[in-house]
């Protein structure tokens, strides 16, 4: 024993008693991401990256000391036992141990595997979701995952959740116990983070600063990291050791630049431009110059990094404006969005919709059915909007928007091209048939809220439900002046997207009848059966490959705007903050190295052995990282069973004959209005 040694209590490193290696449900690893994960905003506790680094690798070295594979004394760690874990995490750990061979100071140890710190991080995360301890979040948000849910009952046997993390560490510091081994360890990476000022107040923690010292010194890794994170200075701001390379911008006219190529077809022109200078070119429209990022590799980065390093605030504010609101949930970005998107996950989630199959299957029944009694040719895209407009006013905000849909399509198509595409003049906000509009879109809200708050409560709840509630536990967070955004969501958000989706299945189907004829056997299968429920509608196959393909060969958006909120380097090009930028993430659709002849209709693209959208970026048809669409789920599932409850209830044919698709752009991409059809009643 050293004489560091001699006033210590004995070092705890040995295994848990009573508990075997492959037995043992908890790493040190991912119960201080535990506590670490700030539960409001979806993301870790903002931590050095230099200090999370030594104390990830102090966990991982612990995790192996509990384990019996390594041992340590005040200065050296020794190799005990090299077998593997079968620990993705702690593996590769082990083995570069097991591979130097010989005893080697604990610090030695620690700067190597801090090296390896974002691969310790990811892995650990990875491990609690995969046991259902945390939920996944687009955008790289996590969760603690629901009480009640099937993934946290098959956890909660073993899994220890962070609110459990927490009060056995305050425990032990305010006890006078012998702490058991892994509270001391945990301990000791928590302090090593600085995680105590943030779960105890000042009293609370001055009183344990005694006992705090005394856990300190009673691991020898626990002591090595703690000096390890006091010693090491923040790592200077290293200069850049390539150059970035300038950013190539697209040939345009002069005055207008690119703008004339990108109203007439975005999609075909950001492809070109991608084919011809790369992930990274700079576009110009009148009075506007854009960033845009492209391919596959742009779309994972919007994944991976967007909230950390692009926003939507700036893009959104003037149409939450023009409702009286301060933000909407579009417009947010952080923490606040975050917490924004849980209270809406319910009401937008796909059990929203299978709760209510039979509504859904009225509604479209109904409308198909009047289809056959109107007098001429139907336009689709007006008669989807009819359908998806009546079913998401019912599901999710219990009144039918029937009467409005005109006020509606005015209200949102004028305010996404003044405020948001910024295409149209602000003039376009006094004209009497917008200002006409506003009003009745206003009324509608009156409605929709007198409605909840008048009916009675044993009413199933939906996502009007979940935002009152929201606002009576915290009237500041959501106040009543962004309760018009937020409740006229439902509306806002599917008139013009799911219904234009819907129109472009409709038109494939007709353009491809043998195609037609497959989804309508099944269509027919699926309601002989008896009630339509949710697990047969998901075995509806070749419904759940035409949607896909729609969606994939049909994008309603080429393109999302954002600001770059911090500076990143993508592809060899440095992006300043401040810039606007384009992600074009629906780009890789149409690109023949991920989605061979992207031109043609294809629903095999889907089966398996060929999975075609799985590949990394290629599949993005409701965006991608903390803006992914909400409703994706409910929106696939809108368009199969609505889809398939037509082709039950009626024959179709296109109006006129041989119609070749035009397409409407602006705000977002639809079938123009000469698409029609004629429905007559089914002879079989």
């Amino acid at each position: 024993m050293t004489t560091d040694d001699r006033d210590a209590p004995p070092p705890v490193n040995a295994a848990l008693p009573g508990l075997a290696p492959g037995d043992r449900a908890r790493r040190l690893t991912e119960e201080m991401l535990l506590l670490l994960l700030d539960r409001k905003s979806g993301d870790l506790e903002p931590v050095p990256l230099w200090t999370l680094a030594y104390a990830l690798s102090g966990a991982a070295l612990m995790d192996l000391s509990i384990l019996n594979r390594i041992d340590t004394d005040a200065r050296f760690l020794t190799l005990i036992d090299p077998a593997p874990l079968g620990d993705a995490v702690l593996d590769p750990v082990l083995a570069e141990i097991a591979g130097v061979g010989e005893a080697r100071p604990i610090r030695y140890w620690l700067d190597r595997f801090a090296e390896r710190s974002e691969e310790l991080k990811e892995g650990s995360l990875e491990a609690l979701v995969r046991r259902g301890v945390l939920e996944p979040w687009e955008g790289g948000f996590l969760e603690l995952a629901r009480s009640g849910s099937r993934e946290h009952a098959a956890a909660s046997a073993v899994a220890t959740l962070e609110e459990d993390v927490r009060l056995r560490v305050i425990q032990c510091l305010l006890g006078s116990d012998i702490p058991d081994p892994v509270d001391v360890m945990t301990i000791c990476l928590a302090d090593a983070c600085g995680i105590f000022p943030k779960i105890l107040a000042r009293p609370e923690l001055d009183a344990v600063q005694p006992r705090l010292e005394l856990v300190r010194r009673m691991d020898h890794i626990g002591r090595a990291v703690s000096t390890a994170v006091w010693e090491v200075e923040p790592p200077p701001r290293k200069p850049a050791t390539r150059t970035t390379r300038p950013i190539p911008e697209a040939r345009g006219l002069p005055v207008v630049g690119n703008g004339v190529a990108m109203a007439r077809d975005m999609t075909g022109f950001l492809l070109q431009q991608y084919r011809l200078l790369g992930p990274v070119f700079r576009v110009r429209a009148p009075g506007r110059r854009y960033i845009v990022l492209a391919g596959p590799s742009a779309n994972q980065f919007l994944n991976r990094h967007g909230k950390d390093c692009l926003r939507s605030a700036e893009v959104w504010h003037g149409f939450a404006g023009a409702l009286g609101a301060g933000r909407m949930m579009t417009g947010m970005d952080g923490a606040e969005h975050f917490r924004l998107r849980r209270a809406h996950r319910d009401g937008y989630a796909r059990a929203a919709l299978e709760n209510r199959i039979d509504d859904a299957v009225l509604i479209a029944r109904r409308q198909a059915h009047d289809w056959v009694k109107a007098a001429g040719p139907v336009p689709v895209v007006r008669a989807m909007q009819r359908i998806i407009t009546e079913q998401l006013g019912t599901i999710l905000a219990g009144t039918s928007p029937r009467e409005y849909l005109d006020d509606l399509t005015a209200f949102v198509r004028t305010l996404l091209m003044v405020k948001v595409a910024r295409r149209r003049p602000a003039m376009w906000l006094w004209t009497p048939r917008f200002r006409r509009a506003r009003r009745r879109v206003l009324e509608l809200f009156d409605r929709v809220l007198t409605t909840h708050l008048e009916r009675p409560g044993h009413i199933q709840p939906d996502l009007i439900d979940d935002l009152l509630r929201l606002h009576e536990s915290d009237p500041q967070f959501f106040p009543e002046t962004d309760h018009r955004a937020a409740m006229l969501g439902p509306y806002i958000a599917g008139f013009d997207t799911v219904a234009s989706m819907c129109a472009f299945m409709l038109y494939a189907l007709l353009k491809h009848p043998p195609v037609m004829h497959g989804m309508r056997r099944e269509a027919d299968a699926l309601f002989a059966g008896g009630p339509v429920t949710a697990a047969r509608l998901a075995a509806s196959d070749m419904a759940r490959r035409v949607a896909l393909e729609t969606l994939r060969l049909y994008p309603l958006n080429p393109a999302v705007f954002r600001w770059v909120a911090n500076s990143f380097e993508f592809e060899g090009c440095s992006i300043a903050a401040g810039e606007p930028v384009l992600v074009a993430t629906t780009l890789p659709h149409f690109l023949p190295e991920l989605f061979p002849d992207p031109q043609r209709f294809d629903i095999d693209r889907y089966t398996e052995g060929r999975n075609e959208h799985k590949r990394p970026g290629a599949f993005a048809p409701f965006g991608l990282g903390t803006h992914h669409c909400l409703g994706a789920g409910f929106a696939e599932s809108q368009m199969t069973l609505t889809m398939l409850t037509i082709l039950h209830a009626v024959d179709l044919e296109m109006r006129p004959g041989g119609y070749e698709l035009r397409i409407r752009r602006t705000p977002t991409s639809r079938p123009c209005n000469r698409f029609s059809l004629r429905a007559t009643a089914r002879s079989d």
